[in-house]
């Protein structure tokens, strides 16, 4: 099909020519190219209409309506009459300015929505009809209107509590979880101030949970670029309830435009949390005391104090003292990843020499690498000052070692190096053991954590030393860094500020 316009008795120009042209003047042939071409080019579809039908179409109105020239004009606009709005249009002062949409219907009989502008024709009883295809459009308002659906849903279905807000800080939305939690509807909820929602009741007694930041003061803190997560109390119908809190703003260009608020529920968390506080206080006054009871026992009789045993016997009771000692180990890794979690382990930190404790770990661990067959070394020790607690870091170094040696076949070498740079110190402990799968480089400082299901059983060790290990050296202001290669061994690296270009120590009050 060419861009040429599509008439019935020529270019519509030809029923009325010019003012002050003769009638029955055909226009000038280059004014005849020129409005063809024009009319080629109009991405609307121009029809010229009268009441005997459709005379006049244009590529555009063509793709929509197909060949209809010479069809009845309730053939391509089925709903509506030549003799009415918006077609009946008379004199030029009539011209329709406003849209409206209409029913047309295209070649194969598909009838669409569609949108016209209807100005007087070129001749006596006809319309110019400007139109617009709006199958498009309604194709796109309805996939719009299936992601909105869409998103209600996610938003009603997730288990995480929804609050949305607009940029006054009244709340738009709240989903079901989030109403649930706060038992109140979502009546009750939209177009409230965030500030009242879980708000602390006047009369709430002076034992009752502490009023603490509100779901505003979060939201205030993540728009001036501050903690976008914390820990509130809600107080659902007089009840209170710990949350914790995510908010992310809504931004649109530059401007912040609302807020969305996740709010998850984490009462029973804190319940489960309190009730691990209270085992690890169990275990602290109630298992210790008769372990070390146990452990006295044993050492008075395999020393030989109460006088010598057989061999059977002796060796039993070695057995049993060596138990002992390792039910006490764990013990008191369980209770140190408590106080590390609960940010209770003291800490004492003081100038230490990170070279020192260097040779020291070597120095202690020498004999059990020996007996494991493993060579233990000490690579480098440059002198490197740090603020620290030398007697936590040197447990950290120990577990490290011990985990080297624990992991290398026997014949294997670890090595143990101190090294300085500009602003950092960095104790390293590197074995040539078997290495880490790359997807468990952060797993292996989870408590229990083992990377070998078959370690539980061929290794002794509560699986807690790396977690320890982590919670110390970022207690004390550091790192821990990990790397390995399957087959070719790991590096277990403490990297820890120096002493001269540290700004200020770490807070150990906690």
């Amino acid at each position: 099909m060419t861009a040429d316009t599509r008439s019935g008795d020529g270019v519509a120009a030809a029923d009325g020519g010019a003012e002050g042209a003769a009638a029955g003047d055909p226009p000038p042939p280059e004014t005849e190219r020129s409005l063809r071409d024009l009319l080629a080019a109009l991405p609307l579809g121009v029809l010229v209409v009268g009441a005997d039908g459709v005379r006049t179409v244009n590529d555009a109105a063509e793709r929509a309506f197909g060949p209809r020239v010479g069809e009845p004009f309730a053939g391509v606009f089925p709903r509506s009459s030549p003799g009415a709005p918006p077609f009946a249009v008379r004199r030029a002062d009539e011209s329709g300015s406003e849209p409206v949409e209409v029913a047309g219907r295209a070649a194969d009989g598909t009838v669409f929505p569609v949108e016209v502008i209807v100005s007087p024709g070129p001749g006596p009883g006809t319309a110019l009809v400007l139109a617009r295809d709006l199958r498009g459009a309604a194709r796109a308002e309805a996939e719009l209107r299936r992601q909105r659906s869409l998103t209600a849903l996610l938003l009603e279905s997730t288990t995480d509590g929804f609050l949305g807000t607009d940029r006054e800080g009244r709340v738009l939305f709240a989903n079901t979880a989030v109403r649930r939690l706060l038992r109140q509807r979502a009546a009750d909820l939209v177009g409230r101030p965030l500030a009242e929602v879980g708000r602390r009741p006047a009369d709430a007694g002076d034992g009752a949970a502490p009023e603490g930041p509100s779901l505003a003061d979060v939201a205030a803190r993540a728009a001036a670029g501050g903690g976008a997560s914390s820990r509130v109390v809600l107080w659902c119908r007089g009840t209170p309830r710990s949350a914790q809190v995510t908010v992310a703003p809504v931004v649109a260009g530059e401007e912040t435009v609302g807020s969305v608020l996740t709010v998850r529920d984490v009462t029973e968390e804190e319940r489960v949390e309190e009730l691990k506080r209270q085992f690890t206080a169990v275990v602290s006054h109630e298992l210790r005391t008769p372990l070390t009871a146990i452990k006295a026992s044993l050492r008075l009789v395999t020393s030989g104090v109460l006088g010598p045993l057989p061999e059977e016997p002796a060796r039993l009771l070695r057995i049993a003292d060596e138990n002992a000692d390792r039910l006490a180990a764990l013990v008191n890794d369980i209770l140190d990843v408590e106080r590390l979690d609960a940010g209770t382990v003291p800490l004492e930190p003081e100038p230490t020499d990170l070279a020192d404790l260097a040779r020291a770990g070597v120095e202690q661990l020498g004999s059990a690498a020996d007996a494991a067959g493993v060579e233990l070394v000490l690579a480098a020790a440059e002198p490197a000052v740090v603020h620290a607690d030398p007697h936590r870091i040197a447990q950290a170094l120990t577990n490290l070692v011990g985990n080297a040696v624990k992991f290398s076949a026997a014949g294997g070498r670890v090595e143990v190096s101190c090294t300085r740079g500009a602003h950092e110190a960095r104790l390293a402990v590197r074995d040539e053991g078997r290495g880490i799968p790359h997807d468990q480089l952060e797993a292996v400082f989870d408590r229990f954590r083992q990377v070998y299901a078959s370690d539980a059983q061929r290794q002794s060790g509560s699986g807690l030393g790396l977690a320890i290990t982590k919670g110390i050296v970022e207690r004390s202001g550091g790192r821990v860094e990990l790397r390995s290669r399957l087959n070719e061994g790991s590096e277990f690296t403490i990297v820890l500020p120096l002493a001269d270009t540290r700004e200020e120590a770490p807070d150990t009050t906690r």
